[in-house]
């Protein structure tokens, strides 16, 4: 079903995170939340499948927790650091977390990796949606990985941030961070509305409105058949990404080097193929992987990636261009 190697691997080390962000099913359905770390030993034995001998990136991150919460994170790194020496390790974060706490992990980082901070604007306005972040926390950290690592800061567009753009890329320059990723977002879909307006909604421009052209009947282009998306959770269970581990039908339990082989050519997996050409693929696989040909998008975002080594006239064009285009 999958060609022979992957390049991409996600991995969620655990569930837990300090934050409180309002839109995280941990916040808004606690009951279906179960707090958990994966297992050091479950991670080992499955990066050691010759499928993933050539991968560029292992990135930590998750669809509940923030790796930086798992007690061995650490461990976590040299293994995959030993195991795959010439991939990239992708640190994805909210940034909370101590200066010692963020020294360590950062002495076992490598030029080569990438930490990636999820905040969504300064000092006043971050905590609006990352409820209990510590913004003194979140700049030492952004310091101490910006003197060693590719650090990235990424950005989403709400109502509380809009007008501080600028004001933040010139604070990621200050602290030497590499790149500046830009976000619109496509949440702000009427499920939120507070007496007819979303709350945190930006003005249109700065929202993300994905084609909706043939998606009855949508053309697949399977990201985790292009092996970019495949996903290990903090329960240990492997999934084709993490959008689908939403659905436990293909949420399997890694077990075993020989795992991977085995399942990628099982038959919970080939029938997911085979929905792809059916004309009625899962409906996750039809919002997120629809072919980018024939005027059609996927994704739930619009992203603008922008090298902040760049003068700030050039860079203020730039979020000007984006702004306007859908």
């Amino acid at each position: 079903m999958f060609t022979t190697k992957a390049n991409y691997l996600y991995v969620e080390p655990t569930s837990h995170c300090v934050l409180k962000c309002p839109r995280c099913p941990r916040t808004y359905s606690p009951e279906s939340y179960s707090p958990n770390h994966l297992d050091l030993n479950v991670y080992k034995d499955f990066i050691q499948s010759k499928y993933f001998g050539n991968l560029d990136y292992v990135e930590f991150g998750g669809n509940l927790g923030d790796p930086i919460y798992h007690p061995e994170i650490i461990s976590f790194i040299s293994v995959t650091q030993e195991a795959l020496p010439s991939t990239k390790v992708v640190i994805h974060t909210n940034g909370t977390q101590g200066k010692r706490k963020w020294e360590d992990m950062v002495n076992q980082l490598r030029g080569i990796d990438i930490v990636l901070f999820s905040v969504d604007g300064l000092e006043q306005s971050n905590h609006h949606y990352r409820v209990n972040s510590n913004w003194e926390l979140i700049l030492e950290g952004m310091r101490i990985s910006a003197k060693k690592c590719h650090t990235v800061w990424k950005y989403i567009v709400f109502s509380h941030n809009q007008h501080l753009i600028e004001e933040a890329i010139k604070l990621a320059k200050q602290l030497d961070i590499k790149t500046f990723l830009l976000t619109k977002s496509s949440v702000f879909n009427g499920d939120w509305l507070v007496d007819g307006i979303d709350p945190l909604a930006p003005t249109a421009n700065w929202q993300f409105n994905p084609s909706v052209d043939n998606f009855e009947k949508p053309t697949i282009s399977a990201r985790c058949q292009n092996q970019s998306m495949h996903y290990l959770d903090s329960n240990g269970r492997y999934s084709p990404c993490c959008w689908i581990n939403t659905d436990n039908n293909f949420c399997i339990s890694a077990s075993g080097p020989d795992f991977i082989e085995k399942t990628l050519n099982g038959e919970v997996l080939r029938n997911l193929k085979e929905s792809w050409s059916s004309g009625s693929p899962h409906s996750i696989c039809g919002r997120k992987c629809r072919d980018s040909s024939n005027n059609q998008k996927r994704s739930s975002h619009s992203q603008l990636e922008i090298n902040l080594n760049q003068e700030i006239n050039v860079i203020r064009d730039m979020v000007e261009d984006f702004s306007r285009s859908s």
